[in-house]
């Protein structure tokens, strides 16, 4: 967005580090925090406020409490949106209705999506490659579980996934969801 957007001030958040440290870009900070508690930042902070690939994140009990959070740090009038990937589609189709059902949010609208992973588009590419950092990602926790112990096998196993997903019938759903704070 940073690029895309270079006239607008940036603000991340993540309770780990995610920036890319090759990326340099003064319009963006980082910040620690955890959208849980307490983001640190104070209410009505930000035009707009987007929130994404919480559905691995969040159980179900902490979307309100997720969602609330976000609206806090959102200036009224302007939008928040939420994004979720399909993997647990039991969240990705009730979004709406728990952004619906917080009283400081107004006008939610929501949007539904399919990406053709072997389609070879940019946006196929970008999802490959998101689902191969994410699964790299988790390796460490679920490798030796999977039976992968050396660093060859972990290699092999991203390999063979990212062929799965380019040749194989493999999609990705997004679930985005928008809404005005009051």
């Amino acid at each position: 967005m940073a690029t895309e957007y270079p006239n607008c001030v940036y603000e991340g958040c993540d309770i780990v580090e995610v920036a890319n440290k090759r990326v340099s870009l003064q319009q963006v900070t980082f910040r620690y925090g955890n959208v849980l508690d307490r983001l640190p930042f104070e209410d009505n902070s930000f035009d707009f406020v987007h929130m994404r690939l919480f559905v691995l994140a969040l159980q179900v009990n902490q979307w309100p409490i997720a969602i609330n959070e976000i609206l806090r740090v959102t200036k009224p009038g302007v939008h928040s949106a939420c994004k979720a990937r399909g993997q647990d589609p039991r969240i990705a189709l009730q979004l709406e209705k728990l952004v619906s059902e917080n009283k400081q949010a107004t006008s939610v609208q929501s949007d539904y999506r399919s990406v053709d992973m072997a389609s070879n588009t940019k946006t196929a590419k970008m999802f490959v490659w998101d689902w191969i950092e994410t699964i790299k990602s988790m390796l460490p926790v679920i490798a030796s579980k999977m039976g992968i112990e050396t660093e060859e096998e972990r290699k092999a196993y991203l390999d063979k996934l990212k062929y799965g997903l380019t040749h194989s019938n493999s999609y990705t759903y997004m679930n985005a969801v928008t809404a005005i704070k009051k």
